[in-house]
């Protein structure tokens, strides 16, 4: 199956070591595209990038996997 996410939006992707991140406006378009294809969502994972670096943001992270947990016990 092609990764219908990729051919749309890897031209406004930054990709390092295979990963694609996107900027918030961009990664809201990703958002609503995975929803217009019945895709579930495990998380929205933030990041600082630089041109040096690749650093995670867990405070603007959501995990959603977590939360369907969470609701469930």
């Amino acid at each position: 199956m092609k990764d219908i996410i990729k051919e749309e939006f890897s031209n406004r992707a930054i990709i390092r070591g295979g990963q694609h991140y996107y900027n918030t406006s961009d990664a809201l378009s990703v958002v609503k595209k995975a929803r217009e294809l019945g895709w579930k969502m495990i998380g929205i994972y933030a990041f600082r990038i630089t041109d040096e670096i690749t650093e995670p943001n867990d405070k603007e992270s959501v995990d959603f996997a977590y939360e369907s947990e969470r609701v469930k016990n």
